[in-house]
């Protein structure tokens, strides 16, 4: 089981949870990020309730096919949209999931 994280900011949050409609991948939440560290600006920032700065973290459990099929088509929209992706290996205890 793979485990795919994404920031990216609330502006292009409903863009992407369409793309992820698309691809017909489920089993991902949407949070909305309170605070962090950004490695380029080295500041800390807060970042918030409007929406001008408001940011979204999803993480999507998925099987390595799914991973495959999101890198290839989310990874140029989280570039061009100046978000982050991070893909991990996972163990799932519930629900089982292959």
């Amino acid at each position: 089981m793979k485990k795919i994280d994404i920031v990216i900011e609330h502006a292009f949050l409903d863009k992407l949870v369409h793309k992820l409609e698309d691809l017909n991948i489920g089993g991902y939440t949407v949070l909305d990020v309170v605070g962090g560290r950004g490695l380029k600006s080295g500041k800390v920032k807060d970042y918030g309730v409007t929406e001008i700065n408001r940011m979204n973290y999803i993480f999507i459990l998925c099987s390595v096919v799914d991973e495959e099929n999101i890198i290839s088509n989310i990874s140029p929209f989280i570039e061009k949209a100046g978000g982050i992706m991070a893909c991990s290996d996972v163990t799932s205890f519930y629900p089982k999931r292959t």
